[in-house]
């Protein structure tokens, strides 16, 4: 963990910065409010209101700092390929198509909300969620995404990819923000049991193709 920052459990954690990156009007008292429903009948320990300050004011300035992704992004941090450009150009451009027709960019996050109103936080100004079009992060994690699974075709599976996208990015944003141990087995074990049903549904698909003619 970074110096000088108690240590949360690291579900709470991540509960606590998914909260404030998708509903950037909650305060801390609304959080810790949520985070006590959720996780004290479960017997994990509650940090202290202070505490979730603390985790707040950091995502919230790193989320500011969040690079937009960019030719020049890719330039100087060298970690996205160039033949990824063309993939990119066109996510970029459906997520902008998306957001002026007024549709949910993230449509998976309308779940956390629905929890919330559960645990007894009352939404306000549920309007003002932010829509991030694409961040240099996430740019980066489509692009990984997409290689694991080339089935997943633009623009009808943006959604999909973005939501796979969105889990790694968070899962490192945990890690470069909170200095939580960076580890996403459990998400690469989703993709692989995904892809194995894809490939199942085809090799399935095929055989009742053959049985027709």
């Amino acid at each position: 963990m970074v110096k000088g920052r108690p240590k949360v459990n690291l579900e709470v954690a991540n509960f606590i910065s998914m909260a404030v990156t998708q509903h950037p009007d909650f305060s801390a008292g609304d959080v810790l409010k949520a985070v006590r429903n959720k996780y004290e009948s479960k017997d994990v320990p509650i940090p202290k209101l202070r505490t979730v300050q603390q985790y707040i004011s950091v995502f919230r300035v790193k989320l500011k700092g969040e690079e937009s992704w960019s030719l020049a992004a890719m330039e100087s941090n060298k970690d996205i390929p160039w033949e990824a450009v063309p993939f990119l150009l066109e996510c970029s451009i459906e997520l902008t198509k998306r957001a002026k027709q007024g549709k949910q960019l993230w449509p998976w996050r309308k779940k956390l909300l629905g929890n919330l109103k559960k645990l007894g936080l009352e939404l306000r100004q549920a309007e003002s969620q932010r829509e991030v079009a694409l961040t240099y992060r996430l740019a980066k994690w489509l692009w990984r995404v997409h290689l694991a699974l080339p089935i997943w075709k633009l623009p009808e599976s943006l959604p999909k990819l973005c939501r796979r996208a969105d889990e790694y990015a968070h899962r490192e944003m945990m890690s470069d923000y909170l200095g939580y141990p960076f580890d996403t087995l459990d998400l690469d074990g989703g993709l692989r049991n995904l892809l194995r049903d894809i490939k199942r549904r085809g090799i399935s698909a095929k055989k009742e193709e053959n049985k027709s003619k």
